[in-house]
């Protein structure tokens, strides 16, 4: 079963195609975030429904992730306006909570809290979703790919630590790739969503869940990062910045369908807690990652030789077996070795920080993050084996 949202629209100016294809809509609900909120984005969305008298209410996700006392009431909100769509317009937050909203919406009677990720299956199934109701996803930056996927994360009310949501009612039902909208975002962080795009390419072709379905969306969005992230975050670069947006949407695509792996097994449990973008952990881990996997694993070997070779790097000198003739079989790591060196250099290129001590700044020791990550890092990742995050821990540290 592969799944994606029903339509997926791409290139500058396509939120105008995007919009004619759901009508006749009257009475959109958007959520948004606080990020855009003063950004003149949200007014921007205003004039293309207007263009097609669609009145709308705008509820602002408060900041950080939605709680789910704070979806039930919006849900309440979009009922009582009696909206006939739902759009999502903004960051990762907008995302989640739009889709959470729209889930209840769908299913009246779902208690969200039983939708947490580690217990889901890889491609949970509910009642037919609805298509009365739209939900169509716009975001605000190329990084997440939320737009594309069945996930969500939310905050249950008692807990600050973030839960991740997997079902197919919070599957999008339109994706909006236009980079037009995600012209906002600071250098800074356009090099940690381009890192979270490169994890989300990677982290799904590692996967024991990747099949060859899954695997071209990984690959090309690979790609794109490589190529095109350096020009999205030196400059506002137009080729750029559609490139980087549809990396994005397929990277996005490659993790709905294949899941993540143990980069964001570790990235997810540290970034709240340290309060840095989860890209900055990203960055770090996933060289050691893909080495460890590659080891352990002749068959993620062979997809990650396939990914360098798609992505045009070629064997650095054979450092890794000595003698060897690099063949056309290409199975000696060498190809593997070469990804890395491109995915460190990439970071430092970017700005980025290539060890967890230099980024944490002497906050914790080495083996209380240990116990945090194990305590937290088994969620929504296919990843199990906590021993070999212990390993990617102690090289990254």
């Amino acid at each position: 079963m592969f799944v994606q949202p029903q339509r997926v629209f791409f290139k500058r100016g396509c939120l105008m195609l995007a919009l004619e294809d759901v009508m006749p809509r009257h009475r959109a609900f958007v959520v948004s975030d606080s990020s855009i909120d003063s950004t003149g984005l949200i007014e921007k969305l205003a004039v293309e429904l207007g263009k097609r008298d669609i009145e709308y209410h705008v509820w602002i996700v408060p900041t950080g992730e939605p709680t789910l006392d704070q979806v039930k009431k919006a849900t309440g909100l979009a009922k009582d306006y009696e909206s006939d769509m739902v759009i999502g317009f903004g960051g990762g937050s907008a995302m989640n909570g739009a889709k959470a909203v729209y889930s209840l919406l769908l299913n009246p009677e779902l208690d969200l809290s039983t939708l947490e990720a580690k217990s889901a299956p890889i491609c949970p199934t509910s009642e037919k979703v609805s298509s009365k109701i739209p939900l169509v996803c716009i975001p605000t930056a190329a990084g997440s790919g939320s737009e594309v996927v069945p996930f969500a994360v939310v905050r249950k009310d008692d807990e600050s630590f973030p839960t991740y949501l997997h079902h197919d009612s919070l599957m999008p039902s339109m994706a909006v790739e236009d980079p037009a909208f995600c012209t906002s975002l600071p250098p800074a962080l356009r090099a940690l969503t381009s890192i979270d795009i490169l994890c989300h390419g990677i982290d799904s072709c590692i996967s024991s869940n990747a099949t060859e379905f899954s695997l071209p969306f990984s690959n090309m969005a690979v790609k794109n990062v490589f190529m095109y992230a350096r020009k999205h975050v030196e400059a506002l670069d137009p080729v750029a910045e559609e490139k980087i947006s549809n990396a994005a949407g397929l990277a996005g695509i490659a993790v709905a369908n294949a899941l993540l792996s143990t980069t964001h097994a570790i990235a997810l449990a540290l970034a709240p807690i340290f309060g840095v973008h989860h890209g900055a952990i990203s960055a770090i881990v996933l060289p050691y990652v893909v080495k460890m996997k590659t080891i352990e694993n002749p068959a993620v070997q062979k997809k990650i030789d396939e990914m360098a070779v798609f992505c045009g790097f070629k064997c650095r000198g054979c450092k890794s077996t000595p003698n060897c003739k690099c063949g056309p079989a290409r199975d000696c790591g060498c190809i593997v070795d070469s990804l890395i060196y491109e995915i460190r250099t990439l970071v430092k290129d970017l700005g980025l920080k290539d060890s967890l001590s230099s980024l944490i700044d002497g906050k914790i020791t080495l083996d209380e993050l240990k116990k945090i990550v194990f305590e937290k890092s088994a969620g929504w990742s296919e990843e199990k084996g906590l021993e070999g995050i212990m390993e990617v821990l102690e090289k990254a540290w």
